[in-house]
């Protein structure tokens, strides 16, 4: 099992944002579907536009207790399948319900 351990500090950068720096895609055209276009059309240029976000999630190997209880939660709680999702802390307080 593994388990968040630290995050790089750096602020998250987009890949739309970088799209849209380096001029591929304008500012007001950035939209999910125009970035997965924009990667499907420059395979070769992905890990190029993602190496640039310094964002970076490390995680660590956690020990197990007891292995039935399956994957645990950041609020130490079982997660349950197809109904857990994950947030950040910051923003929203665990056990909030979502409408997804």
């Amino acid at each position: 099992r593994v388990t968040y351990a630290a995050k790089s500090g750096q602020r998250f950068t987009g890949p739309g944002k970088i799209l849209s720096d380096l001029g591929e895609i304008p500012l007001e055209k950035v939209t999910m579907q125009s970035i997965r276009a924009w990667f499907k059309a420059h395979p070769e240029r992905v890990d190029e536009i993602l190496w640039q976000n310094r964002s970076y999630i490390f995680f660590r190997e956690a020990a197990v207790d007891d292995a039935a209880l399956g994957p645990i939660a950041a609020a130490k709680v079982p997660l349950t399948p197809g109904r857990s999702v994950a947030v950040d802390r910051l923003l929203h307080t665990f056990g909030t319900p979502f409408y997804i």
